[in-house]
């Protein structure tokens, strides 16, 4: 009876480990398009890895990069218009002059990342952690911060 207990046990594990990874699946092909072109609107790039990567002037227009890693990358100019970085990992990132207007960085870690003349109009920052991040310049309107709607430049 223990035994077969243990292996229920087991069983639960292994399907919550196996769902919990799933939730963050990049497609493939879409990270063989970006990384041969540094363009790929539009694409679901969850969860990939792309710690410390130089992604400046990117086009990710529209792409899903929750939970994605993009700690310590340059992403100065890239175009992440509309995407979807919730949850994703930016600490100490570069995103200067990134155009991040209507981005969903719900949840995101921030901390550090420097955002000086980022585009964040219509962006949503809930909830993300953006202790020690430079903001000098950005541009705010119908932003949802952390500390509440931002409309300074509207």
């Amino acid at each position: 009876m223990r035994k077969l207990s243990s292996l229920a046990v087991l069983f639960v594990l292994a399907a919550v480990l196996c769902t919990g990874s799933a939730a963050f699946a990049f497609d493939k092909n879409h990270l063989m398009k970006f990384k041969a072109t540094e363009e790929c609107p539009n694409c679901d790039l969850s969860g990939a890895e792309f710690s410390n990567a130089n992604l400046g002037r990117a086009n990710l227009q529209g792409a899903n990069l929750s939970g994605a890693n993009l700690s310590g990358a340059s992403l100065r100019w890239a175009n992440l218009r509309g995407a979807n970085l919730e949850k994703a990992k930016l600490a100490r990132a570069n995103l200067r002059e990134a155009d991040l207007q209507e981005a969903n960085l719900r949840n995101a870690n921030l901390q550090g990342a420097v955002m000086r003349n980022a585009n964040l109009r219509k962006a949503d920052l809930t909830g993300a952690n953006i202790e020690g991040a430079p903001m000098n310049g950005a541009k705010f309107c119908n932003t949802k911060m952390p500390w509440g709607l931002d409309n300074t430049h509207c």
